[in-house]
Protein backbone atom coordinates (compact mmCIF):
# COMPACT_ATOMS: atom_id res chain seq x y z
CA UNK A 1 0.00 0.00 0.00
CA UNK A 2 2.62 2.76 0.90
CA UNK A 3 1.97 6.51 1.40
CA UNK A 4 -0.99 7.98 -0.26
CA UNK A 5 -4.05 10.89 -0.46
CA UNK A 6 -6.37 8.11 -0.02
CA UNK A 7 -8.37 7.05 2.76
CA UNK A 8 -8.37 3.04 4.17
CA UNK A 9 -11.53 2.62 3.32
CA UNK A 10 -10.82 4.06 -0.11
CA UNK A 11 -7.72 1.95 -0.84
CA UNK A 12 -9.42 -1.60 0.38
CA UNK A 13 -12.28 -0.96 -1.55
CA UNK A 14 -10.59 -0.31 -4.71
CA UNK A 15 -8.41 -3.34 -4.22
CA UNK A 16 -9.70 -6.69 -6.21
CA UNK A 17 -10.83 -9.33 -3.92
CA UNK A 18 -7.85 -11.25 -4.05
CA UNK A 19 -5.87 -7.95 -2.88
CA UNK A 20 -8.07 -7.04 -0.57
CA UNK A 21 -8.19 -10.32 1.28
CA UNK A 22 -4.47 -10.32 1.10
CA UNK A 23 -4.38 -7.00 2.78
CA UNK A 24 -7.03 -7.70 5.54
CA UNK A 25 -5.24 -10.93 6.41
CA UNK A 26 -2.30 -9.03 6.80
CA UNK A 27 -4.51 -6.99 9.14
CA UNK A 28 -6.30 -9.96 10.98
CA UNK A 29 -4.89 -13.16 10.59
CA UNK A 30 -8.56 -15.07 11.95
CA UNK A 31 -10.29 -16.22 8.71
CA UNK A 32 -13.92 -15.76 9.53
CA UNK A 33 -13.47 -12.09 10.57
CA UNK A 34 -11.52 -11.44 7.23
CA UNK A 35 -14.74 -13.25 5.18
CA UNK A 36 -17.45 -11.47 7.36
CA UNK A 37 -15.05 -7.93 6.65
CA UNK A 38 -14.78 -8.93 2.74
CA UNK A 39 -18.84 -9.16 2.96
CA UNK A 40 -19.42 -5.78 4.05
CA UNK A 41 -17.29 -4.41 1.32
CA UNK A 42 -17.40 -1.59 -0.06
CA UNK A 43 -17.34 0.56 3.11
CA UNK A 44 -18.63 4.04 2.79
CA UNK A 45 -16.35 5.87 5.15
CA UNK A 46 -12.83 4.95 6.97
CA UNK A 47 -15.22 5.45 10.15
CA UNK A 48 -17.64 2.76 9.01
CA UNK A 49 -14.95 0.44 8.09
CA UNK A 50 -13.35 0.85 11.70
CA UNK A 51 -16.21 0.08 12.90
CA UNK A 52 -16.97 -2.96 10.98
CA UNK A 53 -13.32 -4.44 12.02
CA UNK A 54 -14.22 -3.87 15.70
CA UNK A 55 -17.74 -5.29 15.50
CA UNK A 56 -16.71 -8.09 13.69
CA UNK A 57 -14.18 -8.69 16.03
CA UNK A 58 -16.02 -8.81 18.88
CA UNK A 59 -18.55 -11.72 17.60
CA UNK A 60 -15.62 -13.88 17.14
CA UNK A 61 -15.30 -16.81 19.33
CA UNK A 62 -11.88 -17.88 21.26
CA UNK A 63 -10.77 -20.49 18.17
CA UNK A 64 -10.77 -17.38 16.29
CA UNK A 65 -8.94 -14.69 18.29
CA UNK A 66 -6.33 -17.98 18.74
CA UNK A 67 -6.11 -18.40 14.84
CA UNK A 68 -5.50 -14.25 14.52
CA UNK A 69 -2.78 -14.66 17.55
CA UNK A 70 -0.83 -17.39 16.01
CA UNK A 71 -0.53 -15.10 12.44
CA UNK A 72 1.01 -12.32 15.20
CA UNK A 73 5.11 -12.24 14.71
CA UNK A 74 6.51 -12.48 17.79
CA UNK A 75 7.40 -9.87 19.89
CA UNK A 76 11.50 -9.47 19.69
CA UNK A 77 11.17 -12.01 17.01
CA UNK A 78 14.16 -12.19 14.57
CA UNK A 79 12.87 -10.01 11.61
CA UNK A 80 15.61 -10.98 9.53
CA UNK A 81 14.10 -15.10 9.40
CA UNK A 82 10.53 -13.31 9.29
CA UNK A 83 11.09 -11.33 6.27
CA UNK A 84 12.32 -14.51 4.59
CA UNK A 85 8.63 -16.10 4.96
CA UNK A 86 6.71 -13.35 4.84
CA UNK A 87 8.00 -9.57 3.56
CA UNK A 88 4.79 -8.40 4.39
CA UNK A 89 4.78 -9.12 7.94
CA UNK A 90 8.75 -8.50 8.62
CA UNK A 91 7.95 -4.72 7.58
CA UNK A 92 4.57 -4.13 9.70
CA UNK A 93 6.51 -6.02 12.78
CA UNK A 94 9.58 -3.99 12.08
CA UNK A 95 7.50 -0.70 12.39
CA UNK A 96 5.21 -1.51 15.10
CA UNK A 97 7.78 -2.49 16.90
CA UNK A 98 10.18 -0.07 15.98
CA UNK A 99 11.47 0.59 19.66
CA UNK A 100 12.45 -2.58 20.61
CA UNK A 101 15.18 -2.32 17.67
CA UNK A 102 16.88 0.04 20.19
CA UNK A 103 17.27 -2.91 22.95
CA UNK A 104 20.48 -4.44 24.14
CA UNK A 105 20.91 -8.28 23.27
CA UNK A 106 20.54 -9.76 27.15
CA UNK A 107 16.81 -7.37 26.73
CA UNK A 108 16.12 -8.67 23.86
CA UNK A 109 16.91 -12.45 25.38
CA UNK A 110 14.96 -11.76 28.39
CA UNK A 111 12.00 -10.95 26.01
CA UNK A 112 12.35 -14.48 24.29
CA UNK A 113 12.24 -16.40 27.47
CA UNK A 114 9.27 -14.39 28.83
CA UNK A 115 7.48 -14.64 25.69
CA UNK A 116 8.11 -18.62 25.93
CA UNK A 117 6.76 -19.14 29.21
CA UNK A 118 3.68 -17.13 28.75
CA UNK A 119 3.40 -19.35 25.29
CA UNK A 120 3.71 -22.16 27.73
CA UNK A 121 1.29 -20.91 30.35
CA UNK A 122 -1.51 -19.67 27.98
CA UNK A 123 -1.12 -21.57 25.48
CA UNK A 124 -0.88 -18.86 22.43
CA UNK A 125 1.53 -16.42 22.08
CA UNK A 126 1.65 -13.39 23.56
CA UNK A 127 -0.26 -10.27 22.00
CA UNK A 128 0.43 -6.67 22.63
CA UNK A 129 0.17 -3.45 20.54
CA UNK A 130 4.08 -2.81 20.95
CA UNK A 131 3.43 0.45 18.78
CA UNK A 132 5.77 3.10 20.97
CA UNK A 133 7.07 0.63 23.80
CA UNK A 134 10.14 -0.09 24.66
CA UNK A 135 10.77 -3.70 25.73
CA UNK A 136 11.70 -2.79 29.10
CA UNK A 137 7.70 -1.76 28.73
CA UNK A 138 6.68 -4.94 27.04
CA UNK A 139 8.65 -6.91 29.74
CA UNK A 140 6.78 -5.06 32.64
CA UNK A 141 3.50 -6.24 30.61
CA UNK A 142 4.68 -9.42 30.13
CA UNK A 143 5.67 -10.06 33.90
CA UNK A 144 2.16 -8.12 34.90
CA UNK A 145 -0.21 -10.11 32.05
CA UNK A 146 1.49 -13.39 33.04
CA UNK A 147 0.04 -13.66 35.94
CA UNK A 148 -3.89 -13.26 34.83
CA UNK A 149 -6.44 -16.04 34.59
CA UNK A 150 -6.88 -17.58 31.15
CA UNK A 151 -10.33 -15.79 30.62
CA UNK A 152 -9.32 -12.20 31.42
CA UNK A 153 -5.83 -12.76 29.26
CA UNK A 154 -7.49 -14.11 26.94
CA UNK A 155 -10.03 -10.84 26.65
CA UNK A 156 -6.89 -8.72 27.18
CA UNK A 157 -5.21 -10.25 24.42
CA UNK A 158 -8.23 -9.92 22.20
CA UNK A 159 -8.38 -6.46 22.55
CA UNK A 160 -4.21 -6.25 22.15
CA UNK A 161 -4.86 -7.57 18.75
CA UNK A 162 -8.17 -5.16 18.04
CA UNK A 163 -5.39 -2.45 18.34
CA UNK A 164 -3.25 -3.98 16.12
CA UNK A 165 -5.83 -4.69 13.64
CA UNK A 166 -6.89 -0.82 14.02
CA UNK A 167 -3.38 0.10 13.37
CA UNK A 168 -3.33 -2.00 10.07
CA UNK A 169 -6.18 -0.95 8.62
CA UNK A 170 -5.32 2.79 9.24
CA UNK A 171 -2.04 1.59 6.62
CA UNK A 172 -3.90 0.84 4.10
CA UNK A 173 -4.16 3.67 2.02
Amino acid sequence: MGQSTRLPHTALNALPLPAARNALEHCCGARRWVDAMIARRPFESTPELFDAARQLWLELTREDYLEAFAQQPAIGANLTELAKRSPRAARSAAREQSKLARADKDTLARLREANQRYAEHFGYPFVVSAAGKSAQEILQLLAERSSNDPARELAIAAEEMAQITALRLGQLA
